[in-house]
């Protein structure tokens, strides 16, 4: 494994994550962006819909994994004219590398927005290195 890799963040296939039929068929593989800046890696997922108290962010020993259910409003049944909006969850999980500095992990959620700031340990940062 190359040091990059080390480091890297990879995703995984949302299917391995459902359990049945059923759950992979109201699993939703959330679109994301991965930034990586000098300091750290900065992970965005379009999560519209759910709500902040109901986001599961759960820092693995080898992976970052993200559960965010979504449930449509209650509406009384006599008053509901037309449906298409089905409850659903927003699965999507990353592969970690050892570079990454779990205990300083960061999340913010706004506008329908999740973003997660893994910061890396300070030995896999890159420096310069002055010419004499």
């Amino acid at each position: 494994m190359t040091k990059k890799e080390q480091i890297a963040l990879t995703t995984r296939q949302t299917s391995a994550l459902a359990r049945t039929d059923e759950d992979l068929h109201r699993t939703v593989r959330p679109s994301a962006d991965i930034v990586e800046t000098d300091e750290a890696f900065v992970v965005k997922l379009d999560v519209p819909g759910t709500a902040k108290n109901l986001i599961e962010i759960s820092l693995l020993p080898t992976s970052l994994r993200i559960k965010a259910p979504v449930q449509p409003p209650k509406a009384s049944e006599s008053s509901r004219l037309h449906r298409e909006i089905q409850w659903r969850t927003y699965v999507r999980e990353f592969r970690l590398g050892d570079g990454i500095d779990r205990d300083r992990a960061e999340a913010e959620f706004e506008d329908g927005v999740l973003t997660i700031i893994l910061p890396k340990r300070e030995e896999t940062k890159s420096r310069e290195i002055p010419i004499r």
